[in-house]
């Protein structure tokens, strides 16, 4: 018989073993900075065959998607005629796509899973020679990060303005999923999880103070099956990704920089509408 995935529940498991929490954020030079623990994950999936068959070409591992990501700051000069900024690092053209496919640094976007170096654990591969089953066990480690700078200077005015708010939203769901020699995937099972940041910071010394309701962390029940999430669906496996999140993360710094479409000032303090671009 030819190798295949064993279809029975008890044959496949995605467990989280470790939940993400959000920390308070910190000062880090001219930066503030905004970190959480790691969220860890944990499965395997089991591969039948007949004695003498080979599963290599097989792999089993993670193949992560981030379908949103709110990402703004506001500036407020020491007084309204100091000015106040907005920079929107979320949005079109700075974040080039909303949704987009997830690999660690040194694991190209073409790979398709979240990280392909075997020695990390992310990815398992079937054996030649093995008896079957084969159980191939994989786990699954990220922690997203942020930095604000802690001072702007608005070009209207002249004036530096200090960092007065921030929210930041990463929203992700984690599949473990199975590649056959053909190229071919088939996701057996997935998780929701987020982490979220909103914090004002008071003058002087950038006291932060937290917003309970755009703060925390989530990760979700596991389920089975494919996910026919509309927001990320297309870019599970699709060949024609060439960037990953982290690409499309770094480039939209240049936000930050004068004159991008992205950066609005105004010559008072302003509220801002965050759904600008």
């Amino acid at each position: 018989m030819p190798v295949t995935v064993s279809p029975h529940p008890s044959d496949c498991e995605l467990r989280v073993t470790a939940r993400p929490i959000v920390n308070a954020p910190v000062i880090d030079g001219a930066n503030m900075r905004f970190t959480s623990t790691q969220i860890g994950l944990s499965g395997f999936a089991t591969l039948l065959g007949s004695p003498g068959d080979s599963a290599m070409g097989f792999n089993v591992g993670f193949i992560q998607a981030q379908y949103v990501e709110t990402n703004w700051c506001s500036y407020r000069g020491a007084a309204s005629a100091n000015g106040s900024i907005l920079v929107q690092r979320g949005r079109a053209p700075a974040r080039s796509q909303r949704a987009c496919r997830d690999c660690v640094d040194g694991t190209s976007v073409t790979s398709i899973f979240y990280n392909t170096n075997v020695a990390f654990g992310e990815i398992a591969p079937g054996n030649r020679g093995q008896p079957f089953p084969q159980v191939l066990r994989v786990r699954h480690f990220d922690q997203p990060a942020e930095t604000c700078p802690l001072r702007l200077r608005n070009t209207l005015t002249g004036q530096m303005n200090l960092l007065h708010e921030a929210q930041l939203e990463f929203l992700f769901c984690a599949l473990l999923s199975v590649k056959d020699p053909f190229a071919r995937f088939r996701h057996l099972m997935g998780v929701y999880w987020n982490t979220r940041w909103q914090y004002t910071f008071q003058q002087p010394g950038f006291r932060p103070i937290i917003n309970p309701a755009g703060t925390g962390s989530t990760v979700g029940t596991p389920f089975r099956g494919d996910p026919s999430d509309l927001r990320f669906a297309s870019v599970l496996t699709s060949p024609a990704e060439t960037k990953s999140c982290n690409d499309i993360f770094r480039a939209a710094a240049g936000a930050f920089n004068p004159g991008s479409p992205n950066r609005h000032e105004s010559r008072v303090w302003t509220d801002f509408s965050v759904t600008v671009p």
